[in-house]
């Protein structure tokens, strides 16, 4: 859709160039204003059709956004008025996924909290889709240390992306968040599955369900000592030459060495002790990645990634599949991949030669193959 701002000395009007041919939408908006929309005037120039919405005196979401700080309610009345135009549009036997919902097409009156979209039938949208972008926009701009803010944004936003997610869901949660924010901190912030399942500092591979089979080696080491030991004894090799009487020294001398190197044997192949290693994968196959932060500035250190999972600040980094995967786990500053700020606790895939912003830091991402045999 392509889109331009003009003004001239009337006001500011949002040109929208469309499509060849009269559509229903265009014969309501033409003959009726719709409470919600902003003004319309469709001009038909050399056999192209234009739209031009009267914007003077309005903010794009972006813009109402990013300068004037708006906290929870005047958030909740954009996104309320935009579920509310789904109704309308209903009414008028309009397809509400025409409606557009990007931050510089939404408009908002500074003054009264008024809020206006514009409505462009091109080509069929997922409305629960656009809504999450539309929030991906909102957390890039919004106070960050607005929490009430934060939470109720990255709550919605996460809503958007589960299975199965409808309007009336977002909806549901947008109505029920007002009498949520009273909550304490620990409510506020409920520990999500990927936080529960974090590998802690001390990096002990994950528990592994240890079968009957796992014992066969020990045993088997523990068993033919044993044997070796009662062979020895039937060779009657500990008895004197002379006297033929039992030589104890030798007894327990030869039963003493036995049992160090069967109890050496078994310590080495108890299931577990493969797993103790200082460098840790998961084992999903034997060519792994090793990657590789690289400051962009030249007095920081490079940060060397020696483990999956692996935490630097509230920045996750997973390898999945083959795939470096990143993870932003609520940070105050939020993570910026490739320029653009990642929904927190929505994973990410990194390639080589990427850029990471982590709080005031930026880095360069370096992927290379290492071949490790687990």
């Amino acid at each position: 859709m392509e889109k331009e701002i003009l003004q001239d000395g009337t006001g500011n009007y949002l040109q929208v160039h469309g499509i060849v041919g009269e559509s229903y939408s265009d014969k309501i908006f033409s003959y009726q204003d719709i409470s919600g929309f902003l003004p319309l005037e469709i001009r038909k120039i050399n056999g192209k059709k234009e739209y031009i919405y009267n914007i003077s005196g309005k903010l794009s979401l972006e813009q109402y956004v990013s300068g004037n700080c708006p906290g929870l309610p005047e958030i909740k009345k954009v996104f309320e008025h935009i579920f509310s135009l789904m109704r309308t549009t209903e009414e008028y036997l309009l397809d509400s996924r025409g409606i557009v919902l990007d931050s510089d097409c939404v408009f908002i009156d500074p003054l009264t909290g008024e809020v206006g979209c514009i409505y462009q039938m091109d080509e069929e949208k997922n409305v629960v889709r656009e809504i999450g972008r539309l929030l991906e926009d909102v957390m890039e701009k919004m106070n960050q240390r607005d929490k009430e803010l934060v939470f109720f944004v990255y709550g919605m936003h996460k809503l958007t992306k589960e299975a199965g997610c409808t309007c009336a869901l977002l909806e549901k949660y947008l109505h029920g968040q007002g009498s949520e924010l009273a909550l304490s901190k620990e409510d506020e912030r409920p520990i999500p599955k990927e936080r529960q399942e974090f590998v802690p500092a001390n990096l002990k591979m994950p528990e592994k369900t240890v079968h009957y089979s796992h014992y066969a080696v020990p045993v088997g080491i523990l068993v033919g000592s044993i044997l070796i030991y009662l062979v020895l004894w039937g060779m009657n090799l500990f008895q004197k030459p002379v006297s033929g009487e039992i030589d104890y020294s030798k007894v327990v001398g030869t039963f003493f060495f036995f049992a160090a190197v069967a109890g050496y044997g078994v310590w080495k192949t108890m299931p577990g002790k493969q797993r103790e290693k200082n460098v840790l994968y998961h084992d999903e196959e034997k060519d792994k990645k090793k990657v590789c932060l690289i400051p962009q500035r030249g007095s920081d250190a490079p940060v060397a990634i020696p483990y999956f999972p692996f935490s630097l600040g509230r920045l996750r980094i997973l390898q999945e599949a083959g795939s470096i995967l990143i993870m932003d786990e609520e940070s105050d500053t939020g993570t910026y991949y490739n320029g653009r700020r990642l929904a927190p606790w929505s994973r990410t895939e990194i390639q080589d030669g990427d850029i990471l912003q982590i709080s005031e830091k930026s880095y360069v991402v370096e992927i290379t193959m290492s071949h490790i045999i687990i």
